[in-house]
């Protein structure tokens, strides 16, 4: 179920500000589940989701934090996510890209 409401939630938050709204109420439908589940790939998942949220609104700086946080939190607390790591990590670049951090990136 956590999968599920996090993969809408990046299919709303893709559509920027207007998207944003659903992709917050998603959000918090998953939240609770995941700390119920005390798993960690799910809770790297709604952090993820609220990275990508971030990133979509163009909250570069928010955006690079929350996804630094997720990709340690997936690459210390989970197995077999090599997938959901190159995603955190491409999603880095395009952050360090927009805010003009050109030389890092």
């Amino acid at each position: 179920m956590v999968r599920a409401l996090c993969g809408e939630v990046l299919y709303s938050a893709i559509r920027g500000n207007a998207g944003r709204a659903r992709a917050e109420r998603v959000l918090l439908r998953a939240r609770p589940i995941a700390a119920a589940l005390d798993d960690p790939y799910s809770s790297a998942l709604v952090q993820c989701g609220e990275s990508f949220i971030a990133l979509q609104a163009g909250q570069w700086r928010r955006a690079l934090e929350l996804f630094d946080a997720t990709r340690r939190a997936l690459r210390d607390r989970c197995t077999g996510v090599a997938w959901e790591l190159d995603n955190c990590h491409y999603f880095h670049l395009s952050c360090l890209f927009h805010m003009g951090r050109i030389r890092e990136l």
